[in-house]
């Protein structure tokens, strides 16, 4: 596995006050004191899809914080539900995650633009206007939106995840000044294979085939999705396999990247420690547990966790990027697109372990929330674990839904 650390140092308030205020002479001093990755950062304008998720806040909050010199950073933001692009953004930016970056870089949020724009329309949803400024400003881009719900309809994971990254790698080809362009995939995409390498894998179908049936067909499509899946097991791992396969073959001579995490949890430490914004992976399975509600999971306790820290993710994929751009300087062959694992072998611990590790802040900070006393267990034998799902988690429900009907019954 190669992984590459990150070389972001942090800068003293002393320093950066030096770079904001100084003589050529002293920048030019200072910027000797900058890591290899800083200034490859220095003077770039970025692009980031997916910016309002969690790895996307938490790479916007790194980049601004630590890359001195950085030009504006484009976002990819879509309207939802009752609020548009600009208070999207300033909720994000409401968030505690930010409290650092504003006590150090108050005036951070000049270098911030919102493209309205959504990875499920044709072209990213982006206008003319703002696809014109991104070719002529842009440098360097982060493709991180997707759909990461293992249960998506496959024609809308087909569509954000395969068609998004389609309509992302088309842009880069028009931008004349793109130094590095990096795809967040996942370490799972090819998760049929008994040992993942750091290399393409054959894609499950064409992908071109594949977003053409999804065009000219409905959103009925749950009966045929096993058929689309085999050995995979859910619409996630497939799309993300797609993905790949769409930059595999038109990339062409792109400075381009493929960056594949493992399970992404809480932060290790910064900006704050263990921060998480999301229920997705661990985090669910520990809330569920946490408030009895979830009593039993299916799964070999003694086997080792894949599990990273968000921060750790974060730093990796900064540094990705600048090695992306290094490789497509170093060799000329559009064939040599550079795969990059990120995955937790170096310090595994078990799923018993972890286990262990949040019961302890469970008995130690009961949450208000709890339904029910904490018994949870990791259940290696499917059917003992089907017992509980039945005994622990089915009939107590079925129990409670029929006091319920009862109870509002009488009021009547």
């Amino acid at each position: 596995m190669a992984v590459i650390e990150s070389e972001c140092k942090s800068k003293s308030r002393m320093e950066l006050s030096l770079m904001e205020s100084s003589s050529k002479e002293d920048l030019s001093a200072v910027n000797e004191k900058l890591s290899p990755i800083q200034k490859f950062y220095h003077g770039q304008s970025i692009f980031i899809t997916g910016s309002t998720g969690f790895l996307g806040k938490l790479l916007i909050e790194k980049l601004l914080r630590l890359c001195f010199g950085l030009g504006t950073i484009y976002l990819l933001v879509r309207p939802k539900k009752d609020k548009n692009v600009q208070q999207r953004i300033e909720e994000i930016f409401d968030n505690v995650l930010f409290e650092k970056l504003k006590d150090e870089q108050p005036n951070f949020r000049d270098q911030v633009i919102a493209i309205t724009g959504d990875c499920n329309h044709p072209n990213l949803g982006i206008s003319s206007e703002d696809r014109a400024t991104l070719i002529r400003e842009v440098s360097i881009v982060f493709h991180i939106a997707a759909t990461v719900k293992f249960n998506e309809k496959l024609k809308l994971a087909v569509t954000i995840n395969v068609g998004g990254t389609k309509d992302v790698l088309n842009l880069c080809k028009e931008i004349p000044n793109l130094k590095s362009f990096v795809y967040v995939s996942t370490a799972y995409a090819n998760c049929p294979q008994n040992v993942i390498e750091e290399k393409f894998y054959d894609a499950p179908m064409d992908s071109d085939k594949l977003l053409a049936l999804m065009e000219c067909t409905d959103d009925k499509l749950a009966d045929i999705t096993p058929q689309f899946l085999e050995k995979r097991p859910n619409t996630y791992t497939f799309t993300k396999a797609m993905a790949e396969d769409v930059i595999r073959k038109q990339a062409g001579d792109l400075p381009i990247g493929i960056f594949r995490p493992a399970i992404i949890i809480s932060t290790y430490r910064e900006p704050i420690r263990g921060w998480i914004d999301n229920l997705y992976g661990p985090t669910g399975i520990i809330l569920g547990a946490s408030i009895g509600l979830l009593r039993s999971v299916h799964c070999d306790g003694s086997m080792s966790t894949n599990v990273i820290p968000a921060d750790l993710v974060i730093n990796t994929l900064i540094a990705c990027a600048c090695d992306a751009a290094n490789t497509k300087l170093n060799n000329d062959l559009p064939s040599d697109i550079p795969i990059y694992n990120y995955v937790g072998k170096d310090n595994p611990i078990s799923y018993n372990d972890m286990k262990d590790f949040f019961e302890k802040g469970i008995f130690e900070f009961p949450s208000n929330k709890a339904m029910w006393y904490y018994s949870f267990r990791l259940t290696k034998y499917r059917l003992v674990h089907l017992f509980f799902i039945y005994f622990c988690h089915l009939l107590p429900a079925l129990l409670i839904d029929i006091a319920t009907f009862c109870w509002r019954k009488e009021l009547r």
